[in-house]
């Protein structure tokens, strides 16, 4: 077995290892659930756009979360194709990497531990109005 590349000596006794491809896809479907995010936050405040053309400063702020967008896109498609490019019994141990991120539902998506991604989509989600 390979580990993140190495062999599986590598991995200490007792670690989650995970596969590779499994890390890359659920990083990626982050990644497009957050491009579509921006994309609603972006329909949200087109309506904004004819007073922020006004001012020129606001315009080009309200057209970076266009840019946003398409980056975000372009990084889950790359990990996605990425993924599917690699070997199946690559694994790696994410907890440590799980530990840094700040949002508890999150690093468990990114981990690979929540076996229904689904579920815990709008946890967290707080609504202001």
């Amino acid at each position: 077995m390979t580990v993140c590349g190495v062999s599986s000596l590598a991995v200490q006794a007792g670690s989650a290892a995970q596969p590779l491809v499994d890390i890359l896809q659920a990083t990626a479907r982050e990644t497009s659930e957050i491009a579509g995010l921006a994309c609603s936050l972006q329909s949200a405040l087109s309506p904004l756009r004819t007073t922020a053309e006004q001012g020129r400063h606001a315009a080009i702020e309200l057209q970076s979360l266009d840019v946003i967008t398409q980056r975000l896109a372009g990084i889950s498609d790359f990990l996605n194709a990425l993924a599917l490019r690699l070997p199946p019994h690559w694994m790696c141990d994410v907890a440590a990497a799980a530990r840094v991120v700040t949002l508890s539902d999150l690093a468990l998506r990114l981990s690979c531990a929540d076996a229904n991604p689904g579920v815990a989509d709008y946890a967290g989600i707080v609504e202001l109005f």
